[in-house]
């Protein structure tokens, strides 16, 4: 019979040569030390949950506004999708905190102690957003536009109102919230909703809602571009003999935009958006105070290539003067992925006039048409318009990604 004391000699020196053993193993020892200290962390997360007190809970679908800043924050992120645009103004999820408790007195929850703390009902989460709204002064009075935007949260499959939003303002609100994402924040803006997860602050994604352009990597190009179209030359007969008197033409393209919605014409169709092109053109045929030619019946097509479809808009102006100057904005209801277009101009003059002792004696006289080159216009995409479904994985496949 072994004695205690050499029953410990053979234990220690079994515990020796499975030491050794694992060394031998390499990289196995290490799997097996990670698996073992995750199991351990687990059961300790898991003994900590099971020795922490039960808190009274919150009421179900709790709403309260301006929470201080004392309750206990488990986490706090930004949502990556944070913004909401309006034809109003935007608003903003700037932080989420999810919360652990929060004091009773806070709550004003007369049947406990107001320091005591309590937490979400069960299958509830409680949730602190900081929101904030800043109005967009071309909509809001500034521009002679008054769009309207609202703030409501949805739970229960019940709207409740929070404020209208038309100045700037920030919110702080406490929402416990079913853990199957159903409580939302609507914002209501000229007939469409826009949401945003009350668990996540995220936006909901939808590439077909007619908001998306709103969320273009770039929605203005600014060009300032000036077509480079040579100065024609009017033949011309005045009390001196034979002249010609210049007549300069000047298209050009100021700014193309892509937006959701326009005060004309409201929100684009789904999966549409509204391309505004604001463009002018310009005729001078003044040579001096005597020697003039006057402009008729101006005929100016904009032309939107998209590959494979052509749209125009064509204006004309009956004109009688030596300098012509036209502005506008072409409106045009485009696919809300649009990655580029082509514009250009065909212009037409029916007829060209002399003033005072001036005739016009070439073959201007009775018109001429002119067109310009090609304008390349890109607006790139940076997936900001969709989002994985989700049913996605983020199980790696084995498809090839870009770098």
């Amino acid at each position: 019979m072994h004695s205690k004391k050499s029953m410990r000699h053979l234990v220690i020196g079994l515990t020796a040569v499975a030491a050794l053993t694992f060394t031998a193993c390499g990289s196995d020892e290490t799997q097996f030390e990670d698996t073992a200290t995750a199991d351990s962390t687990q059961e300790q997360v898991a003994v900590e949950e099971e020795m922490r007190p039960e808190l009274p809970e919150a009421e179900r679908g709790l709403v309260h506004h301006d929470i201080s800043q004392e309750p206990t924050i488990l986490d706090t992120f930004t949502p990556e999708h944070a913004e909401v645009v309006t034809p109003a103004g935007t608003l903003t999820v700037d932080k989420v905190e999810v919360v652990e408790s929060v004091s009773a007195g806070e709550l004003e929850m007369s049947s406990y102690d107001a320091q005591e703390q309590v937490g979400p009902a069960a299958g509830e989460e409680l949730m602190i957003l900081d929101l904030s709204f800043q109005p967009d002064e071309a909509t809001q009075g500034y521009g002679g536009l008054d769009a309207s935007a609202d703030l409501a949260l949805e739970a229960a499959g019940q709207r409740n109102h929070i404020d209208a939003l038309d100045s700037q303002e920030t919110y702080r609100m406490l929402i416990s919230a079913p853990q199957d994402s159903s409580t939302q924040f609507v914002i209501a803006s000229e007939g469409h909703d826009q949401r945003i997860d009350v668990l996540t602050g995220e936006r909901i994604v939808d590439p077909q809602d007619p908001a998306a352009a709103y969320y273009r990597e770039v929605t203005v190009q600014d060009l300032n571009h000036a077509f480079q179209i040579d100065d024609r030359n009017i033949a011309v007969s005045t009390v001196r003999g034979s002249d010609e008197i210049p007549l300069s033409q000047d298209p050009r393209i100021n700014t193309v935009t892509l937006t959701a919605w326009t005060e004309e014409s409201g929100w684009a169709d789904e999966g549409q958006a509204w391309l505004l092109v604001d463009w002018e053109l310009e005729l001078d045929g003044h040579s001096d105070a005597t020697r003039r030619v006057l402009v008729e019946d101006v005929d100016m097509t904009l032309k939107v290539d998209l590959g494979g479809e052509t749209l125009t808009d064509n204006v004309k102006d009956p004109a009688d003067k030596a300098r012509f100057s036209h502005e506008q904005i072409s409106s045009f209801e485009v696919d809300n992925e649009i990655s580029e277009l082509i514009l250009s101009f065909d212009i037409g003059i029916g007829s060209l006039e002399g003033s005072m002792n001036v005739d016009v004696v070439g073959d201007e006289a009775t018109g001429y048409e002119f067109s310009t080159d090609d304008l390349e216009v890109e607006f790139p995409m940076n997936g900001t318009n969709s989002q994985p479904s989700s049913d996605e994985s983020d199980e790696p496949t084995d498809e090839p990604t870009d770098e």
